[in-house]
């Protein structure tokens, strides 16, 4: 029941599963391993990635624990402080843009945003007020979100709708916030349908796949 989110770095594309269990992961698969993926990573076999790894690019794929909304504000959480030093640790390329498939957002059939400024979307309840206070207020990647439309209509999905007006929900800008506090790449969402199976998000993983060599 894996949910996902994707990055395009420099011209590879890269994608953040994010689940039930708010993992997130450099990937577009879920939680599970894929067919076609590059290997994964333990928490434990974490070392800095550069693009200059390999003759084709930087070809890995990370899984990491996201947590709770408090992951934003709570210095006492060592995944904060995991996340903020991702560029100094772990990767060090800045991505050109980012998709992510939350599991945030369920929808009837696969829908993708496509606007020019992502809002901020508080959608937790109980917590701390200054939670709500928080931003991230980056822009949107629309020709990302056409680029989506188009490769998952070509894999034989009958319809996959654009969304022009959501913003980020809290399984994406939590993390990104941290990794990436400027909030100056573009990003947009797709969203997962939790009353299908798994082969039906497999599909959509594979779909998505070419955006890894596409600038």
């Amino acid at each position: 029941n894996a949910k996902t989110s994707s990055t395009n770095v420099n011209n590879r594309v890269y994608c953040f599963p994010i689940t039930t269990f708010f993992a997130l992961a450099l990937t577009l698969a879920s939680c599970c391993s894929f067919t076609g993926f590059p290997k994964s990573k333990t928490v434990a076999g974490f070392r800095k990635t550069s693009a200059t790894m390999t003759g084709e690019g930087i070809n890995e794929t990370f899984f990491v624990s996201h947590g709770s909304p408090m992951l934003s504000v709570d210095d006492s959480l060592p995944a904060r402080h995991f996340l903020k030093g991702w560029r100094d640790k772990i990767f060090d390329q800045k991505p050109n843009s980012i998709l992510v498939i939350s599991g945030h957002w369920e929808t009837d059939d696969p829908t993708v945003t496509a606007v020019d400024r992502c809002d901020t979307i508080h959608d937790f309840y109980g917590f701390p007020a200054p939670l709500y206070k928080l931003k991230y207020p980056a822009p949107g990647a629309p020709e990302l979100a056409k680029r989506v439309q188009e490769l998952l209509m070509n894999a034989g999905f009958k319809r996959v709708s654009m969304n022009k007006k959501r913003g980020l929900d809290h399984g994406a800008w939590v993390p990104l916030m941290l990794m990436y506090p400027e909030a100056d790449i573009p990003v947009c969402q797709l969203s997962v349908q939790s009353h299908l199976d798994g082969t039906h998000h497999y599909n959509i993983g594979q779909a998505l796949a070419p955006l890894k060599e596409e600038g």
